[in-house]
């Protein structure tokens, strides 16, 4: 289990007038060895000793252009920059030693809005797990906004038709239809979170879907969903729930659906039911009847015309 620790150094620009500008690090703390220092010979920028604090190496390490990492030795105040972003992560061991990595970008949309409340609605980059960067779309005004996006349908213009892998790896376009990918979700999701979802049907009149939860989780390799304490819901739901998927793995286009109730064209979570019900299939075939009840009445489908999924972390 990897612990994620922010530290953020503050600097006062030259020229302007009571403005600093956040300077943003990220320090991985893992169980384990030490292992080296996280830059070869080669690649060290300098070594400074004395250096009074971790903050102060961070600073030196900001005003070198070259430098985009740093060690500190707390034992001996030893400071050593490197011109090279962390290939793996860093570890703390028991003499002190603590690494830190330059961050280009934030974690996820929460921590856009945090340093910025006046953030807009849109596509963002940001750094997954603190390294692997990628374009996400942040909705900044729903119950407060933060929320990162992970799967959106509004017009049928994506095939949802998909395979296990490409599901796990996210397809479509980030600023239309797009479904974000699972081991993203999964890795935004290993911080505590909350879940929200919204569907609008075809039916004219009906009023939207809404469910929020205050826990989300995908588990493991088959991205098993973990969903828990429902906030709220709205909407002419009879009573159905996207907590009906709970403990259920992740099932796709052409996989062996023997413990699935899914097949064919579903693509979704799926629940062990000797009937096969199933609900709330929001990547199903754009315009085509998805079950929204488990009663046979003759108005337990619905046409899909617009749904979000979207994760904050809480």
């Amino acid at each position: 289990m990897v612990l994620l620790l922010f530290t953020c150094i503050f600097v006062i620009e030259l020229g302007m007038v009571s403005t600093s500008t956040a300077i943003n690090w990220v320090k991985l703390q893992a169980e384990g060895q030490f292992v080296e220092d996280i830059c070869p010979a080669e690649d060290v920028r300098f070594v400074k000793e004395s250096v009074a604090a971790a903050v102060t190496c961070g600073k030196i390490c900001n005003e070198d252009k070259e430098c985009k990492a740093v060690t500190y030795q707390m034992d001996d105040h030893k400071c050593t920059g490197c011109r090279e972003f962390l290939k793996s992560l860093p570890t703390v061991n028991s003499a002190g030693l603590l690494k830190f990595a330059k961050r280009e970008h934030l974690f996820d949309c929460k921590e856009i809005l945090e340093r910025d409340r006046f953030a807009d609605t849109g596509v963002y980059t940001i750094a997954v797990g603190g390294t692997e960067t990628l374009q996400v779309y942040c909705d900044m005004r729903t119950n407060g906004g933060g929320w990162t996006v992970f799967q959106h349908r509004l017009d049928g213009s994506v095939n949802f038709q998909r395979n296990f892998s490409q599901y796990e790896n996210g397809f479509g376009d980030i600023n239309g239809e797009f479904w974000l990918g699972l081991k993203y979700v999964q890795k935004l999701t290993e911080m505590p979170s909350e879940f929200k979802y919204e569907i609008t049907f075809s039916n004219d009149g009906e009023q939207p879907w809404n469910e929020r939860f205050s826990r989300f989780q995908l588990v493991g390799p088959r991205y098993v969903l973990s969903i828990d304490d429902r906030l709220y819901s709205s909407g002419n739901n009879y009573g159905e729930t996207f907590a009906t998927f709970n403990e259920s793995p992740f099932v796709a286009l052409a996989e062996d659906s023997s413990t699935s109730c899914l097949s064919g064209d579903h693509m979704w979570w799926s629940f062990t039911a000797q009937t096969c019900n199933y609900v709330l299939n929001l990547n199903i075939v754009y315009g085509t009847k998805t079950k929204i009840r488990w009663a046979p009445e003759s108005d337990s489908y619905r046409i899909l015309k617009a749904s979000t999924m979207m994760i904050r972390r809480i």
